[in-house]
């Protein structure tokens, strides 16, 4: 069994891994915050979309057009978003 020896490092070496290691967990951190709110921000444009559509279905089927346009309607918005 072979024994692997860390060489000693001198202090301004790990002065400057100690800054490197700390500007890479603060940008890992930032990169984690923005895609949070991207994501909560996805979240309540999809929130209000469906409740877009919801008043849609009401105001069309209070017009007595049937619900199956309706339907169709919702669903080819949703191939029109993911096609974005």
């Amino acid at each position: 069994m072979s024994q692997i020896k860390a060489e000693p490092i001198s202090l301004e070496d790990k002065e400057v891994n100690d800054f490197v290691d700390l500007k890479h967990k603060e940008q890992v951190s930032k990169e984690i915050i923005q895609s949070i709110k991207e994501k909560k921000l996805r979240e309540q444009d999809l929130s209000l979309v469906n409740h877009n559509d919801w008043e849609l279905m009401e105001q069309l089927s209070a017009s007595s057009i049937r619900k199956d346009t309706v339907v169709a309607i919702t669903l080819s918005r949703d191939v029109e978003d993911n096609e974005r």
